[in-house]
């Protein structure tokens, strides 16, 4: 009866056990995955960021060359309307 009930204690502490692996090997897998989640995120932030970052660029480019075009289209005016 001794060994019996040895027997059956070791068997629960190897179930205990191999459940207890099991949940370390799911928390493992789901930090895992929440990382490579996180890692996504932040390279699709980067990525926006960097869009957005060109598209400033562009549109400073194109303001820049609206201010030069304004600025001879006025003087051209001024030739055009002021008194010779």
């Amino acid at each position: 009866p001794r060994r019996k009930e040895q027997m059956s204690r070791l068997e629960d502490a190897e179930k205990r056990l191999h459940g207890a692996i099991s949940r370390l090997e799911s928390s493992l897998s789901a930090r895992a995955e929440s990382a490579a989640d996180g890692a996504a995120v932040e390279a699709d932030l980067r990525e926006r960021a960097s869009r957005a970052e060109a598209e400033r660029d562009e549109m400073e480019k194109r303001m820049s060359t609206a201010a030069v075009r304004l600025d001879a289209t006025i003087e051209r005016l001024r030739g055009t309307l002021s008194p010779q």
